[in-house]
């Protein structure tokens, strides 16, 4: 459903994210989307998200990525702030869900840091992610 999101979003814009990073403590989503995105993949399933993932540029990070990759490299703290503030001042669009912990905190920042702008409903940067197609 996040690639629904995203794709619902670049077609009411009428153009095409260059690049998507994603940032999760799910190691099923990560996977998930390394698989979709590389050119290379054999899988067939999930035929909408390999479409419009196939071949894009992913950058990646995780809030927990001990969960995904490697239990004895941890990110330092530093570096999951780099990360957020990259995500939070350069990002055009960010897809969450309303349940998700990650994607209630990005609501939250985000609109902390636009807070004084007046029309801040109108001009959100987060985007509640479709629960079917």
């Amino acid at each position: 459903m996040y690639v629904k999101g995203i794709v619902d979003e670049e077609q009411r814009r009428n153009q095409t994210f260059s690049s998507i990073f994603v940032m999760t403590d799910d190691v099923s989503v990560m996977k998930s989307l390394q698989d979709y995105a590389n050119p290379r993949s054999k899988g067939i399933d999930e035929p909408y998200a390999r479409q419009y993932l196939r071949g894009r540029q992913i950058m990646y990070n995780v809030f927990a990525p001990q969960a995904c990759f490697d239990p004895f490299i941890r990110i330092g703290f530093e570096q999951f702030l780099v990360s957020l503030e990259f995500l939070v001042q350069y990002a055009k669009l960010i897809v969450g869900h309303s349940d998700s912990n990650v994607g209630r905190y990005l609501e939250e920042l985000m609109y902390a840091r636009h807070q004084l702008n007046v029309s801040v409903r109108t001009h959100s940067l987060v985007r509640d992610a479709p629960n079917s197609l």
